[in-house]
């Protein structure tokens, strides 16, 4: 049965045109389905159904088709030549113009004569299990917009044909196995908005030519063996708003030109062999929400700029490291505790800043005071640095903190029981540093076992089975 709010269109002599029947809850094959009563479809929507078994050769009876969306659906098996989709079959679609396919079960090979389907605008064959290489003739398809051929089995390089489609707005060939480079004719791709290779086996430089693709807006490269230095040419791409380089082999400086993406929300380059410093241009991102430039070998300090994030950024991770100074980042400033070099810093990034990792480097002196500012912050972790003196009673401000960890430093002093404030703490980690005296014995510090405080010999009271001199009188 039908449910009663698909869509049935028919055209100007009463023959239907289009079947819409998108997220039916319908199961069952269409194996069965006789499109030869159906000469006029240009239209066919099953995406978002529990289908299964293969597409029936009579499809290729449908010389009207434009639009074919099976996305979604438990469609499975090998497909021959002769059967199914990419076949010869299929290819008597001329006049097709969006095919999609992705999300299934489909295995076997993207056949070169793809290329028949001349006028296909969008091709969707994501999430599937097609194998072998990609098709040079996909460079025949000069009105392709979209071509998605992420997470199947691929394991081809990337054919510089692809080039060639001059009207390609959205390419995404992650999680296949593909090799070699990326090729330089990607460079003519001036309409792509998204290129997505993430998760391959790809290496080489990244070229400079990738400054001409003016119209990114997502760049993913990363889980490749790219090498090299990160061009300046990428500081051209103005409408970045996602440039993520993680777990590749990039080494040298980041480029100050990174400074002109002004519109970037996620900055990833975390795992690779960065070195010098965060440079200072950084702070020109007053867009960006997420920066990640952990597992790197970064020196120096924050810069004292990064206040000028304003209220966007979110996550900060530096972790993994040669960072050794706080500087003017989370220096006070804004409780009246001030020092007019660094004053606005916390005052600007405290709104949304939600986790703070700066753990494995070699930051020393005070925990900032200012910290009990970020008032949004629910993860903070200074742990395996040189910090020192005590822990100052200001995180007990920030009542959203969930977790907290400044274990392996040099701290010292009693635990302040101004943390005894923060209801909602589930982690905490103080252990092999210096404190002593009493443990906090009220809120969440009663949930917390000994291995909070390893290594704190001086420290006294549950849960540790040392006792305090007070107890024992």
């Amino acid at each position: 049965m039908v449910p009663a709010d698909t869509s049935i269109h028919c055209n100007a002599r009463g023959s239907v045109s289009e079947i819409d029947l998108s997220d039916a809850s319908l199961s069952g094959t269409i194996q069965n389905l006789d499109f030869n009563s159906f000469p006029y479809l240009t239209l066919l929507n099953l995406n978002g159904n529990n289908f299964n078994g293969s597409i029936p050769s009579g499809i290729g009876s449908l010389s009207r088709f434009v639009f074919l969306d099976l996305r979604n659906n438990l469609l499975e098996g090998f497909v021959p030549p002769e059967i199914g989709p990419l076949s010869a079959n299929l290819t008597k679609l001329s006049k097709l113009k969006d095919l999609w396919l992705a999300s299934n079960f489909f295995t076997g090979y993207i056949l070169d004569s793809i290329s028949l389907i001349s006028d296909l605008q969008i091709l969707s064959l994501s999430n599937n299990s097609f194998q072998g290489n990609i098709p040079t003739s996909l460079g025949q398809l000069r009105s392709l917009e979209i071509l998605d051929l992420w997470m199947n089995s691929l394991n081809s390089t990337i054919p510089p044909e692809i080039g060639q489609c001059s009207n390609l707005s959205y390419l995404a060939l992650a999680l296949n196995s593909i090799t070699g480079s990326l090729p330089l004719s990607l460079s003519n791709l001036t309409n792509l908005y998204r290129l997505e290779v993430s998760y391959n086996s790809l290496s080489g430089e990244l070229l400079s030519q990738i400054g001409l693709l003016t119209n990114l807006i997502y760049l993913s490269l990363y889980n490749n063996s790219f090498s090299g230095s990160i061009p300046p040419e990428p500081g051209n791409l103005r409408n970045l708003s996602y440039l993520i380089l993680l777990t590749n082999h990039f080494s040298s400086e980041i480029p100050p030109t990174i400074r002109n993406l002004t519109n970037l929300y996620i900055l990833q380059l975390y795992s690779n062999k960065l070195s010098g410093t965060i440079p200072p241009s950084i702070c020109n991102l007053s867009s960006l929400e997420y920066l990640y430039l952990s597992n790197n070998n970064l020196e120096g300090s924050i810069p004292e700029c990064s206040g000028n994030f304003s209220n966007a950024l979110k996550s900060l991770h530096l972790e993994a490291n040669c960072l050794h100074s706080f500087k003017g980042s989370f220096q006070a400033g804004v409780n009246n505790h001030h020092c007019e070099r660094f004053g606005t810093s916390t005052r600007k990034i405290s709104k949304n800043l939600d986790n703070i990792d700066l753990s494995n480097n070699s930051f020393h002196g005070n925990i900032p005071i200012a910290i009990g500012d970020l008032n949004s912050l629910r993860y903070l972790n200074f742990s395996h640095n040189k910090l020192t003196g005590g822990i100052p009673p200001s995180p007990g401000d920030i009542a959203v903190l969930e977790s907290l960890d400044l274990s392996s430093n040099l701290l010292g002093g009693e635990i302040p029981w101004q943390l005894t404030r923060l209801t909602f703490l589930e982690v905490l980690n103080l252990s092999m540093n210096h404190f002593v005296g009493h443990l906090p014995q009220n809120g969440q510090f009663n949930t917390f076992d000994q291995s909070s405080y390893i290594g704190n010999p001086e420290l006294c009271g549950n849960p540790i089975l040392k006792k305090c001199e007070d107890d024992k009188k």
